[in-house]
């Protein structure tokens, strides 16, 4: 009996560390970030974005499983403005600090408005030398409308890491559907925390 008690852990656990093991990762290299992406993800062309994001706000590149639910967006920009609080704002030189905690609070506030229902896994800042990080890990619902007009959501886990870096702004954000959490989590959290800004 005892012999078959070990055997059945010994099974539970080579199928609950086999649940934990990583995603395979191809570094991509997008000229001011070096991202690792899931090796199976293939990058969606510039007609594919502007369909899935419309044109306001292109991101710089998306890569995507292949059922393409499952999806990792970089978007860097240059930004001249940063705000101070109270409706103040300021030019942004090479020596200006921003308020990594105004930050926050405006993004976290942004991401209460676009899902419903949402709960944060991880919401943390910090600063690391010339460095500003900002990263919400959460579930949230989406709503919106199908092509015909009727009502659509979709509940997704997502990871969303925002870095400033003197003039330069990045937002990196992985989205896949609630059922998969658990399978993408340990590799998206692989993938946050080796991101190389330049």
């Amino acid at each position: 009996m005892k012999k078959i008690n070990i055997i059945i852990v010994t099974v539970g656990l080579m199928v609950f560390l086999s649940s934990m093991t990583l995603t395979k990762l191809v570094v991509q290299d997008l000229g001011k970030i070096k991202i690792s992406v899931p090796k199976e993800f293939f990058q969606l062309n510039e007609q594919d974005i502007v369909t899935r994001y419309g044109s306001a706000n292109i991101p710089t590149a998306v890569f995507a499983n292949v059922t393409r639910d499952v999806l990792l967006s970089v978007n860097v920009k240059e930004d001249t403005i940063s705000s101070l609080g109270k409706g103040k704002y300021k030019k942004i030189t090479p020596e200006y600090d921003r308020d990594v905690h105004i930050e926050k609070a405006f993004h976290k506030s942004s991401l209460r408005a676009d899902f419903k229902d949402i709960k944060f896994i991880k919401d943390t800042s910090y600063v690391n030398g010339n460095l500003n990080v900002i990263e919400f890990e959460f579930i949230g619902t989406l709503e919106g409308k199908d092509a015909k007009g009727n009502p659509i959501s979709s509940r997704n886990y997502n990871y969303i890491k925002y870095a400033f870096v003197k003039k330069r702004n990045y937002t990196v954000n992985f989205s896949a559907p609630i059922e998969v959490q658990s399978t993408w989590s340990p590799t998206v959290n692989s993938i946050m925390s080796t991101i190389e800004f330049k």
